[in-house]
């Protein structure tokens, strides 16, 4: 199975909070953190919020593995209509794919987990080439 594929990401609502961090592990925690601080400050719920941890950890581990990082990853958030939108930028012109799930496997879960929590996602081609991956949360209680 394929992401939702290309359609375009919700339209925002707020500000755009981003950051650049170099392309490695340890940034994952601080990207964690980044998106955390953003969402809350924007007054999201704090079980979204948890939620939005999760998946924006699962995407940029991705972008880690398969997006050709050469300068670091940039990440965003921001409110939409539909609810809060964490996004993920790479390099890769290749889409993300949901691979069935393997329960002896100690990879490959991470888009099930993403569509799991998400409300719905997709990628985006950008402009100079690379992709962003983004994902609008589910609100608390859907």
């Amino acid at each position: 199975m394929i992401s939702e594929g290309r359609r375009s990401r919700p339209e925002r609502l707020s500000k755009v909070s981003a950051i650049m961090l170099r392309a490695n592990v340890r940034s994952i925690g601080r990207i964690r953190e980044f998106v955390t601080g953003a969402l809350a400050s924007q007054g999201i719920d704090a079980e979204v919020i948890d939620d939005a941890a999760i998946i924006v950890s699962e995407l940029a581990t991705n972008a880690l593995r398969y997006g050709k990082l050469l300068d670091g990853m940039i990440v965003c958030a921001y409110a939409s209509a539909e609810g809060p939108v964490v996004e993920v930028w790479d390099r890769s012109p290749e889409p993300p794919r949901v691979m069935p799930i393997d329960f002896e496997a100690e990879s490959g879960r991470g888009l099930n987990i993403v569509c799991e929590l998400s409300a719905r996602w997709g990628v985006t081609p950008l402009p100079n080439g690379g992709k962003a991956v983004w994902s609008v949360i589910r609100k608390a209680g859907d």
